[in-house]
């Protein structure tokens, strides 16, 4: 019984790191998004 808790822990546990992941790549993708669409926007304000 305690060793099909532990499983479930571990995978409990590999499953939020790569959520973690998975959020750490989508912060870094908006943020390049708003990058381009800040100079994007510079960009057609000067124009």
């Amino acid at each position: 019984m305690e060793e099909m808790r532990d499983s479930y822990l571990e995978e409990d546990v590999y499953q939020l790191q790569e959520l973690r992941r998975e959020l750490d790549r989508a912060n870094k993708n908006c943020r390049i998004l708003q990058y381009r669409l800040r100079k994007a926007e510079q960009k057609s304000l000067k124009v």
